[in-house]
């Protein structure tokens, strides 16, 4: 049985496009590390998830993907996805969109 989560999951449709882009192994690690990280009170405290330097951003991790999410109450945006070699390229980008 599955509680409600703690967060209200947004996804951006342009994010969205991304993950259903990914590999579909890489695509279902990293859509479970959100919705898990959405499930909690305090989203560090997931396995996969950090808060990101010298910003109000944090990352999901899954393989070689990321997923860069903003937290403002009661939402969790998750606001890039991409790969770990070039996701945090567009970091400004990701803080203007949350």
């Amino acid at each position: 049985m599955q509680s409600d989560p703690s967060w209200d999951l947004v996804i951006l449709e342009s994010e969205r496009d991304e993950l259903t882009n990914l590999p579909d192994e890489d695509r279902e690690r990293l859509t479970a590390a959100i919705w898990d990280a959405a499930m909690m009170k305090d989203i560090t405290k997931h396995p996969a998830v950090e808060p990101l330097k010298d910003s109000n951003l944090y990352r999901a991790k899954a393989g070689k993907y990321r997923a860069v999410m903003g937290l403002v109450k009661p939402t969790l945006a998750v606001v890039l996805v991409g790969h770990r070699k070039n996701v945090y390229d567009d970091l400004n980008t990701a803080a203007s969109r949350i």
